[in-house]
């Protein structure tokens, strides 16, 4: 992904955050996410696999953080899986 496209979703979604005032919530759990998928390295090949729907992506997103993380980056992440960026999350958390 090009920086400027990670820099692009980064800042909308930090913008929303400020418009939320809830920068230091989604913050951290962003970083719940990052940690998750560092701690799990075999769910980057299943987000980059065609063969896979984004449905069932979705329901692993929604399963895996449904209680941990707010609906908006569950949302965020699936907007990600839709635009084919969800492996590049790394990237984008880090804007």
């Amino acid at each position: 992904m090009s920086t400027l496209v990670a820099n692009r979703y980064g800042s909308a979604l930090y913008e929303l955050a400020c418009d939320m005032n809830c920068q230091a919530q989604w913050e951290a759990q962003v970083n719940l996410v990052l940690d998750c998928l560092k701690e799990n390295p075999s769910l980057i090949p299943f987000f980059k696999s065609v063969q896979i729907s984004s449905e069932d992506k979705k329901a692993v997103i929604n399963q895996c953080f449904k209680d941990s993380v707010d609906q908006y980056i569950i949302n965020f992440m699936c907007l990600l899986i839709d635009k084919h960026h969800i492996s590049d999350i790394d990237e984008i958390g880090h804007y």
